[in-house]
């Protein structure tokens, strides 16, 4: 039996796996460096998740534009101003996750952003490691890719400390 979920209003989509740099680009607002677990800023647009099994799920997004285009296009209406379209499926293989999709980006000059892009994480009992890889179209493919770790160390009190790194 699959859950459906949907949702509309403001939405906080955190797909991909960085914390500090990611390079799945374009379904949120931008992440502080300094301090990556902070709360984001949402946009609004509406949201429909699908938890086919325990072990397969899939998401589909449409965000509103944030960046008014200055040419008007009649083919585009109004509320498609640099909207956002995405899909994901994502899957989880024991303490191993797996997700994948799309992103199509329209601008109301008729302009597109098509995008692929992939990410995994897998979490050891102290240490895991993750990474995320897009590829864009904006006159040519441009790839991005970002990989990091996680070591978290029991101190007292059942408190733990984090580390985490990145490269992009």
């Amino acid at each position: 039996l699959a859950f459906i979920t949907l949702s509309g209003g403001t939405q906080t989509p955190k797909w991909g796996r960085a914390r500090a740099v990611p390079s799945i680009d374009g379904l949120g607002s931008p992440i502080d460096p300094l301090n990556p677990e902070a709360a984001r800023d949402g946009i609004p647009g509406i949201r429909a998740d699908i938890a086919a099994t325990k072990w397969l799920s899939f998401s589909a997004l449409a965000l509103e534009g944030r960046y008014a285009p200055a040419i008007v296009s009649p083919i585009i209406p109004d509320w498609l101003d640099e909207t956002t379209f995405a899909l994901r499926a994502n899957i989880d293989v024991g303490a191993t996750n797996l997700s994948f999709g799309g992103i199509r980006k329209l601008g109301r000059s008729g302009d597109e952003q098509p995008a692929v892009f992939a990410d995994f994480e897998r979490y050891f009992k102290r240490v895991g490691i993750y990474g995320e890889w897009e590829s864009e179209w904006i006159d040519d493919w441009k790839n991005a890719m970002t990989v990091g770790f996680k070591l978290s160390v029991p101190c007292r009190n059942d408190r733990m400390i984090s580390c985490t790194g990145e490269y992009r």
